[in-house]
């Protein structure tokens, strides 16, 4: 067990699998770190929420120790990470139900082919590692602080399309009331990603990555991890598939 309480970052604005409460990090990812760490493990845990590439910066410094996000070639180079994912998402393709392009994007099957189209306008938040690796060949890009308004910018045509996770992007639809508005298109699957835990190669407190990764295979093998990517999402009103 750790000496002192470990120091997890999440983004501030990415919601809702993380960002800036009244009482500090709160979100999709704070609530699997408290269940998995703190009530199975009994570790001590300091939730930090702070701007994302910060806590990137702050994670391979050593100032933080680790982050809950997915695997990047440059993270992966200053981290370990659990041997098993939290749970996984699905990015796909989300506009306007009025969008000029939407019959454009009907007929794709592949991101090659997306990213082909380059006059199409980009959005997604600053410092996203997955969508700077994935869209790089993107022309049109608008980056925001807080991915939260990308949905009222396809409403508005100031953005076409917004490659995110379907649970994030309904959870911000619904809080701003624009559910009917907007659509998720059933394909291409643009990426099935994996979230995991990471410690920072520079933490004192790397160790605990075996006992998460022997708790992480003891809830899989026994069926309890699926329950429980569940239940956290529920807590949230988001209907989560496993996968």
């Amino acid at each position: 067990m750790a000496a002192q309480a470990i120091q997890i970052a999440y983004g501030d604005a990415y919601k809702p699998f993380a960002w800036r409460g009244e009482t500090g990090a709160v979100g999709i990812q704070v609530e699997f770190v408290e269940e998995l760490l703190v009530e199975r493990l009994g570790i001590s845990v300091k939730h930090v929420a702070c701007p994302w590439k910060r806590c990137q910066r702050m994670v391979k410094e050593g100032n933080l120790d680790g982050f809950f996000t997915v695997p990047t070639v440059e993270r992966d180079s200053y981290t370990e990470k659990s041997e098993i994912p939290l749970y996984t998402t699905e990015f796909m393709i989300h506009v306007a139900k009025d969008s000029a392009v939407i019959d454009q994007l009907k007929g794709l099957r592949y991101l090659p082919e997306l990213l082909a189209i380059q006059e199409l306008r980009h959005a997604f938040m600053r410092g996203s590692g997955w969508h700077e690796e994935m869209l790089k060949k993107a022309q049109n890009v608008t980056r925001v602080a807080d991915a939260s308004v990308i949905p009222t910018m396809l409403i508005q045509n100031r953005a076409d399309l917004y490659i995110e996770q379907t649970e994030m992007f309904r959870f911000q639809a619904a809080q701003l009331g624009l559910d009917n508005l907007l659509v998720t298109l059933p394909s291409p699957i643009i990426e099935r990603v994996n979230w995991h835990l990471f410690i920072s190669d520079k933490s004192q407190n790397i160790n605990i990555l075996p006992r998460l990764n022997a708790l992480l295979k003891s809830l899989k093998d026994n069926g309890e991890l699926e329950a429980l990517q569940q239940e956290i999402f529920a807590r949230f009103k988001i209907d989560y598939i496993v996968k």
